[in-house]
């Protein structure tokens, strides 16, 4: 087994998780959705360990709307849905909590697309 270590430059994390930053002790929201216009998988966010909440903050622009699902993985590739699930409406932001499910790997999905414009959604997990 190897040790890992995380390093934060200018409040950057660099290695494979999104777990801590150094200089401050703080954890970062991560990315997982980037304006996204239409049905789409987000991207994995790794959080070192495993969590038991996991938060999704999505802002909609235009008249997209649709729903997002938190999806958790426990080895990054065979995912399941949490349960937690929103409908994101026309410009608006929504958010979405999944609680007492630990999970390592997060990741937003957006389904049931309808109308125009784009989805950004950030992650944080506890």
């Amino acid at each position: 087994m190897s040790a890992e270590m995380k390093v934060s430059i200018d409040g950057v994390n660099a290695g494979a998780d999104n777990a801590l930053q150094v200089s401050t002790g703080a954890q970062n929201a991560s990315l997982t959705l980037n304006a996204v216009t239409g049905a789409a998988t987000g991207g994995t966010v790794s959080y070192g360990s495993a969590k038991t909440v996991a938060t999704v903050v999505a802002v909609g622009t235009a008249t997209l709307a649709g729903t997002l699902t938190i999806e958790g993985s426990l080895d990054g590739a065979t995912w399941v849905s949490t349960g937690a699930t929103v409908a994101l409406t026309a410009a608006g932001t929504v958010t979405a909590t999944s609680v007492d499910k630990a999970f390592r790997y997060y990741r937003t999905s957006l389904s049931g697309i309808s109308g125009a414009g784009t989805c950004t959604a950030t992650m944080m997990a506890a």
